[in-house]
């Protein structure tokens, strides 16, 4: 299975300002959807679903963004999002995502990110993820 899942969307007018420029904190938006998508499919490969994992095991809770705006996306551009989990713990996953305008990566370049995510139960605690889901990636264990 490959480390990389793309994801297809296009800005919307209520995701930019007055000048029709995305605003900022709408590509964290990009990206969790992109996340979530990456997740749903990974799950479904799995025998489950996104729902059915989130009421057996928990959740993910975005614990760190460290995000570098390269170039804005304005209103009607095709966006393409890139999402690789970069590294894999017992608790904590980190994952990289681009954001390029365009329908793939020979786009433009407009935000490069590194999401760190925590996983916790029902009770907000952090715990230990599934050990099936540590295969989402074979990069590096945190």
């Amino acid at each position: 299975m490959t480390n990389d899942w793309r994801t297809q969307t296009q800005v919307q007018m209520a995701q930019t300002d007055c000048t029709g420029v995305v605003y900022h904190a709408n590509y964290l938006n990009f990206m969790e959807m992109a996340r979530s998508e990456a997740f749903s499919d990974f799950c479904q490969a799995h025998g489950t679903t996104a729902r059915q994992f989130y009421s057996v095991y928990g959740f993910f809770v975005v614990h760190n963004v460290n995000i570098k705006y390269q170039r804005p996306l304005r209103f009607a551009d095709d966006v393409c999002i890139v999402s690789r989990v970069a590294a894999i713990g017992k608790v904590q996953t980190v994952w990289h995502q681009t954001v390029y305008r365009g329908t793939g990566t020979d786009g433009e370049l407009c935000a490069d990110a590194q999401v760190k995510l925590a996983f916790v139960n029902k009770a907000m605690r952090p715990t230990k993820m599934p050990d099936w889901l540590r295969s989402m990636t074979t990069e590096v264990s945190i």
